[in-house]
């Protein structure tokens, strides 16, 4: 039986009680905008929350956005895909698949007018990592 199970809210308050059964394992984790949204200096926190879940999977996936954009501050922030690979390396993954994005056709109108206003270069990036 497949189950799946969405978490929305502070990853830093994300621990095993919010899991509808704690004993099934994390199979993957989908990072649309967490990583990118923190400041630097908390991206090794994020991982630790991570690793508690997938660490002792055997075979975990780990999918994440990164962007690249010339502003000066974020969110988004810039993330290195080094910085990412390095972490994720560790934690026994290896990035299997990517995708470049530079398509922003049917976005928002805010995202549109950031990317005007602020940026001359704004791409989301895809990533898959597998254990």
């Amino acid at each position: 039986m497949v189950s799946k199970q969405i978490y929305c809210g502070d990853v830093f308050e994300f621990s095993p009680k919010h899991l509808i059964d704690p004993t099934v394992q994390m199979e993957a984790v989908i990072d649309k905008g967490c990583l990118i949204a923190l400041e630097p200096h908390m991206r090794d926190a994020y991982f630790q929350v991570i690793q508690q879940f997938i660490c002792k999977v055997p075979k975990c996936r780990y999918l994440c956005a990164l962007y690249e954009h010339t502003m000066d501050t974020g969110p988004p922030h810039v993330v290195p895909l080094e910085y990412v690979c390095t972490v994720l390396s560790r934690l026994g993954f290896k990035m299997i698949n990517y995708f470049i994005g530079e398509d922003f056709s049917g976005l928002s109108n805010e995202i549109e007018n950031m990317r005007r206003e602020m940026t001359d270069v704004y791409k989301e990036n895809a990533y898959l990592f597998a254990k």
